[in-house]
């Protein structure tokens, strides 16, 4: 059984992974690389001009970053492929601890409800942001984060397992 759920959720997160990868590379990556270009500019300006700009282009500091082409695109996929298997890990312990029988149709649903808990729900009131634009404090987006999913979590477990009310 242990075995059955393993290659569950390996292979779910990978089929995952890929579709996320693939949408992050035609909707964000673009995103991310027109920031770094400008960040990348504004570290570059004359001294007076970047003024305002958080750190100086120095060279000797320089933080690793991949290359274009296939090593950005190549580390991106490994990082979302990692990240859909965590979630599948996750999701298939969950499903496997909820009884009943656990079929592609009721993985789908518990799928869904997962990218609405962590995904949608959190980035309705807060959206993403790009480097360089200015955003809320990173720990001020965390307890955000952390109490959006907790209630949409605790939402939806009201919603679908609670026992019904008698009607009067």
């Amino acid at each position: 059984m242990l075995k059955r759920i393993m290659l569950t959720a390996l292979a779910a997160g990978a089929i995952a992974g890929v579709f996320m990868w693939a949408i992050q590379a035609a909707t964000v990556t673009p995103l991310i690389l027109h920031a770094e270009a400008f960040e990348q500019k504004m570290a570059s300006a004359p001294a007076g001009a970047a003024a305002g700009h958080a750190h100086a282009a120095d060279d000797s500091h320089a933080e690793w970053a991949p290359s274009d082409g296939f090593e950005r695109t190549a580390f991106t996929l490994m990082a979302d492929l990692v990240i859909a298997m965590g979630f599948a890990f996750i999701l298939t312990g969950a499903l496997a601890l909820s009884g009943g029988a656990a079929g592609w149709r009721r993985g789908i649903v518990w799928g869904l409800a997962g990218f609405a808990a962590f995904s949608a729900a959190p980035a309705l009131g807060l959206p993403p942001a790009l480097p360089g634009m200015q955003a809320a404090d990173l720990v001020a987006r965390q307890i955000w984060w952390v109490g959006t999913v907790a209630g949409t979590i605790t939402g939806m477990v009201i919603l679908f397992f609670a026992p019904r009310p008698v009607p009067l």
